[in-house]
């Protein structure tokens, strides 16, 4: 796919809307299965006080914000390379005070990734 200044999306990009979109279907489908959980009896007709619609409001932050940067990295717009990279810093911050050494190496990752030239070639960013 050509987009626009002779710049194919690179690979790497199209991964992460990939990630993002299953993100958004896992979110929606937890939400779901949450809910019907909620919603079932326990044992001799009791049920739980929390209402079924609770699990969406908690879980509208992750289905927002994939769907959002979905949007954002398809439509080349730089905020979404900036938030990537706070996002991949607040994740090495966080795996590497809970020891999640893998976790943590994938941030490095894609931190290591977004700061490439044919990256920010893509996003439009000189420095």
């Amino acid at each position: 796919m050509t987009l626009p200044g002779n710049s194919r999306r690179p690979t790497g990009i199209t991964v992460l809307v990939i990630l993002y979109g299953i993100g958004l279907v896992l979110s929606i489908g937890l939400a779901a299965w949450w809910s019907s959980i909620i919603s079932t009896p326990i044992m001799f007709g009791l049920t739980t006080d929390v209402p079924a619609w609770f699990p969406f409001v908690l879980l509208s932050a992750p289905i927002g914000i994939s769907a959002l940067m979905m949007g954002m990295l398809l439509r080349r717009k730089k905020s979404a390379r900036k938030i990537l990279v706070i996002f991949a810093i607040i994740g090495i911050v966080v795996h590497l005070l809970t020891i999640n050494l893998l976790a943590f190496v994938i941030d490095i990752v894609v931190l290591w990734y977004l700061s490439q030239k044919h990256v920010k070639e893509y996003f439009n960013i000189n420095e």
